[in-house]
């Protein structure tokens, strides 16, 4: 078994990363590559934002303008 992930395997990961719902072992692999990983670093942030900004949205029933909607 390798001792690290590719960034690929890291995306393929992240949302059970971000649930929480990961054994210890491949969330200490992740962890480990997300702390010297620029790239994977700046996904997940922007990951992030954009749950957060969609779980806005679904609390507040704000309509997604038409334009938006189309791109």
């Amino acid at each position: 078994m390798r001792d690290f992930f590719n960034c690929q395997e890291c995306v393929e990961l992240l949302t059970d990363y971000l649930e929480g719902t990961l054994d210890n072992n491949t969330k200490s692999r992740l962890d480990e590559h997300l702390s010297a990983c620029a790239p994977c670093i700046n996904f997940v942030k922007t990951f992030e934002k954009s749950a957060d900004i969609t779980k806005l949205l679904r609390e507040q029933r704000v309509d997604v303008p038409a334009e938006v909607q189309d791109r």
